[in-house]
């Protein structure tokens, strides 16, 4: 586990050796950064979308089927029968999550589509039922940060 302290520090290292390199999705080569950070005013930038990997948007597909087999979950089946669906579209979502978090050299859309993965696994706060969106503050879901990692890497 870092701390913002640590993560300074390795980063202040990448930049002091000449620079921190950037992966970015469908180019040969990574972007580099300057360690003279008054260059980067320089640099252009030009807006655009992030495009999902295909990974992504498997794993968003299979998250719609959960979705669904919950809300279908009294629909004429037994307690059995859907817990044995629901898991079988959960194993999918894993191995889905995996073929992200096994990359060797991940882009910056994995990094994305990771950050859904965890995002979708922490608790949310909830009003009259529904989820507000943001995190839960609740003192029971203090290991919601443990059990996001451990969806992915159990």
């Amino acid at each position: 586990m870092s701390d913002r302290r640590q993560f300074l520090s390795t980063l202040g290292k990448a930049l002091g050796a000449g620079g921190l390199l950037l992966p970015v999705a469908g180019q040969k080569a990574a972007f580099a950064m300057p360690s003279d950070l008054a260059k980067v005013a320089d640099i252009p930038l030009v807006a655009a979308k992030l495009p999902p990997t295909p990974e992504a948007l498997l794993m968003r597909e299979i998250r719609a089927e959960l979705r669904a087999e919950y809300l279908r979950q009294c629909e004429g089946r037994s307690l059995d029968q859907y817990q044995q669906a629901w898991k079988a579209t959960y194993i999918r979502y894993k191995a889905a999550t995996h073929l992200v978090a096994d990359k060797v050299d991940p882009t910056w859309a994995d990094c994305v589509a990771l950050a859904e993965r965890i995002w979708h696994a922490l608790p949310k706060e909830s009003v009259g039922g529904r989820d507000t969106g943001a995190l839960s503050t609740n003192g029971l879901y203090l290991g919601g940060c443990n059990s996001a990692h451990q969806a992915i890497v159990a």
